[in-house]
């Protein structure tokens, strides 16, 4: 790094080489590619479940219009990305057997209790004011998601679908 003068607005020294920067190297974008860059960076960090409802959204359709070939290739096209391939040498994801020739809980029914002295972890029961609270909620949700549905049902019947 080379010696500057110091500059009383600069909270950090600059290197050199990032002074010298060549704006030579800088592609202009036209105005399509940008939005187009902008336009997936918005989706992929704000909507990140966009492509999954556009997916719903396809096959669904599918569903509507009774396309039989239209719904084969959509549930083949996810249902690849979905499933997983073991390698010929690779291990499976879940071995059946037992423990040394014991069957064996995996519940921890069968763990012994801690022998350390002193006080253990333990959740604590919610108390009753917070169980009727997540009751209260709980029907609340399922009122307003019931009436959602009335809605979209009396929509789609305004519409004609």
């Amino acid at each position: 790094m080379a010696l500057v003068k110091r500059d009383d607005n600069l909270a950090v020294a600059v290197p050199e080489s990032a002074k010298n920067v060549s704006k030579k190297n800088v592609k202009v974008l036209d105005e399509d590619t940008y939005v187009q860059s902008v336009d997936k960076i918005i989706q992929r960090d704000f909507f990140p479940e966009l492509s999954k409802l556009r997916a719903q959204h396809e096959y669904l359709d599918a569903v509507e219009q009774n396309d039989t070939e239209r719904l084969r290739e959509i549930s083949s096209r996810y249902q690849s990305n979905q499933t997983p391939h073991l390698g010929v040498d690779a291990s499976p994801l879940m071995t059946w057997g037992s423990i040394d020739g014991t069957p064996f809980r995996l519940d921890g029914s069968d763990t012994p209790k801690p022998s350390t002295p002193g006080p253990g972890f333990r959740m604590p029961e919610p108390k009753p004011r917070e169980k009727l609270g997540h009751a209260l909620a709980e029907r609340v949700s399922r009122q307003h998601r019931d009436k959602k549905r009335d809605a979209r049902a009396r929509a789609a019947a305004m519409i004609g679908r």
